[in-house]
């Protein structure tokens, strides 16, 4: 697979800053990623399209983050690029 959606879930039992303050520690993370290596997008607030084709290790580092803070994560896999993305938008 070439890349990977990675979803972090918003956690009820969390204050909104509290969710807040985790994704955007996350998104910052991704930021710097992006900054280096171009290889993720931040689709929306806990959605982060990682490119896959040089390496998982991006996409390991945000899904230990967000587990690490006790958040929950989907990941779909895709083969090519989701169409159905129109962002240009690089973290």
């Amino acid at each position: 697979m070439k890349y990977a959606l990675l979803i972090v879930e918003i956690r009820s039992d969390k204050s909104e800053d509290g969710n807040n303050l985790v994704l955007k520690n996350i998104a910052d993370n991704a930021a710097k990623d992006a900054a280096s290596s171009g290889k993720v997008e931040v689709l929306n607030k806990g959605a982060y399209l990682y490119d896959l084709q040089h390496g998982i290790n991006h996409f390991c580092k945000a899904a230990a983050a967000a587990e690490s803070y006790g958040h929950n994560t989907r990941t779909l896999f895709f083969p090519e690029r989701p169409a159905w993305v129109t962002s240009t938008f690089n973290a």
